[in-house]
């Protein structure tokens, strides 16, 4: 079937990103300022309490592994249909020591002041591939040294993180992991986090919901984390939202497997809900760049997150036309799907939209071709992957989405440049851009209100401030509500499609697509 950029009827919210340089300002040893002298200086309110930080004693830590500028709001437009189309294994080691507990005092703050874009433009090669390129303007490029105020006298800021690196679920988040040690040494190479160090513990959990709750629990207890930074957890993320609720620690990110995880007061996710946003980025990749109608669904038996994103796209129709023909249930074990291409050649459906990692979808393409059965092939972003180039046959044309700008084009280069310099040979795509964009929004907007020893508490009041954020143009237009509910936090992604060895958005801005009647701030 031929696939045409169609015009747009729905809602489609843009963003360009204007270049503008951002200086990391961090104090000198000796000569740290106060919260409201960092407020009073940015022109913000300074509110009246002063609260006394309480010590703790450093715990031991468990056997787990450490890891070792964007925006001002944008102005929305509306892009219209017919736009055109443009262009090692992980090594387990001792963490360092950590405070047991941190202080849990909130503080209010006012809303962050606006802070110019950090872009790094750069050619990009197939696979995400490129020359180390200045994150900001005027800073040199390849590695930077690290600032010494670093080690001065403001606290370790201690993250951890958990999930499924190995194993055949790893093959679907292995993008996270390296990204998240990659942004850690890469902001620590700058100072830290506004003069924090940051320590980043990751730890492998198998899929397993007990390992998962005994891991968080160490992390909490015994590491003392701030909080917990985008899990790349693979159905063991809900399981531990209830003790992470009761410690009060938050999630920041997590890669939106976990459709339950948006309704929780803890999870601070800027990036496409898990639930229904990522219902409405799989329905709108699909419309936004086809005519197709009679929708085929294939969704794993292996993974939870395949049948509720399943139930979630067919709550959503008939949207534009599209409608389910065809669905069944497969595993990532099958040696081919003769049968279900069969079924669904013989329903009509002329787009399939499968639930499954990228040999699964490679599968099932070759399948569909060795019965002349040529239909779109559609996915989730997971196939914005640089293992999708062993794949570029049989998935060029895929269409999918992606819930920020594309991993390897220009708005992602301190990425890749992070990437290339500190993990070299891990794995690059969106799941992992992802992760390094929460990181700059710390950076960037989160970290300039913290004090010099930060609790929990004191950053989740900092995330409450974040008003219609959108770094740049990495998202369409973030704020939190203060409420359990954060499905309608964000409901927009970036259709794409893999052609031609590239992963090509649906149009050269990099326009969101939202859901109908979406708006920042909801």
């Amino acid at each position: 079937m031929k696939q045409q950029a169609p015009r747009f009827g729905h809602r489609v919210m843009g963003m360009l990103v204007s270049t503008v340089s951002v200086a990391l300002v961090v104090t000198a040893c000796g000569n740290v300022t106060s919260r409201e002298e960092r407020l009073a200086a940015r022109g913000l309110p300074v509110d009246a309490a002063t609260e006394a930080r309480s010590e703790s004693a450093p715990a031991p830590s468990g056997s787990m592994e450490t890891a070792e500028t964007l925006p001002a709001s944008q102005s929305i437009t509306v892009a219209p249909r017919g736009s055109s189309v443009s262009g090692t294994p992980p090594v387990t080691a001792q963490a360092p020591s950590a405070p047991a507990e941190r202080g849990s005092r909130p503080r209010s703050f006012a809303p962050s002041a606006p802070v110019g874009p950090v872009t790094g433009a750069a050619a990009q090669s197939p696979g995400g591939a490129s020359p180390s390129t200045p994150s900001q303007a005027g800073e040199p490029s390849g590695p930077t040294k690290a600032n010494p105020a670093a080690t001065g006298p403001k606290s370790e800021i201690v993250f951890g993180s958990f999930g499924v690196e190995s194993g055949p679920l790893g093959t679907i988040s292995s993008a996270a992991p390296p990204a998240i040690r990659a942004w850690m040494a890469d902001v620590n190479s700058r100072g830290g986090l506004n003069g924090h160090r940051v320590r980043i513990i990751l730890a492998e959990d198998g899929g397993d919901p007990a390992r998962a709750q005994s891991i968080v629990r160490q992390m909490v207890e015994k590491d003392g984390i701030m909080a917990v930074f985008y899990p790349y957890a693979i159905g063991t993320l809900v399981p531990v939202l209830p003790y992470l609720e009761e410690k009060g620690i938050p999630v920041l990110g997590q890669m939106g497997a976990e459709t339950k995880s948006d309704y929780s007061r803890m999870v601070f996710s800027p990036i496409t809900s898990a639930d229904k946003g990522m219902s409405w980025a799989m329905v709108l990749g699909i419309t936004a760049q086809t005519d197709t109608k009679k929708l085929g669904i294939l969704y794993c038996s292996e993974v939870a997150a395949c049948s509720l994103q399943k139930d979630g796209v067919k709550a959503l129709l008939p949207f534009e036309g599209l409608n389910v023909a065809y669905e069944a249930q497969i595993s990532f074990v099958q040696p081919d799907y003769t049968a279900e291409t069969l079924a669904a050649q013989r329903a009509g459906v002329d787009v399939i939209l499968t639930f499954a990692d990228l040999a699964t979808l490679a599968r099932v393409a070759q399948s569909a071709r060795r019965q002349n059965y040529r239909p779109v092939m559609s996915g989730v972003q997971l196939i914005q992957h640089s293992d999708t180039f062993a794949y570029a046959d049989e998935l060029d044309g895929i269409v999918s989405f992606s819930r920020i700008p594309t991993y390897d084009s220009p708005k992602m280069a301190d990425y890749l440049r992070a990437m290339n310099t500190h993990q070299p040979k891990g794995p690059k795509g969106e799941l992992g851009a992802a992760a390094y964009v929460i990181g700059r929004l710390l950076e960037l907007r989160i970290a300039p209100l913290l004090d010099d020893d930060p609790s929990s508490a004191e950053l989740i009041e900092a995330l409450y401030t974040l008003k219609d954020e959108t770094l740049g143009g990495v998202f369409p237009g973030i704020t939190f509500p203060r409420e359990a509910d954060r499905s309608r936090v964000n409901l927009c992604a970036i259709p794409i499609t893999f052609k031609d060895r590239r992963f090509v958005a649906h149009d050269p801005g990099q326009t969101f697509a939202c859901a109908p009647g979406w708006k920042p701030g909801g």
